[in-house]
């Protein structure tokens, strides 16, 4: 379903956003795209 929300997403980051929203965790990513979702709690880390 996460991938239909959102195109610019690759269907791993789709899949990492999904499984962090179902467990309620935080998803760490240097991925800038993936940091903006408001979906699910995101740490950035720039590299």
């Amino acid at each position: 379903m996460e991938k239909c929300r959102n195109n610019r997403l690759s269907l791993a980051d789709s899949y990492a956003l999904a499984l962090s929203k179902r467990v309620g965790g935080i998803l760490l990513t240097t991925d800038s795209e993936l940091a903006k979702s408001k979906e699910a709690r995101v740490r950035h880390f720039e590299v």
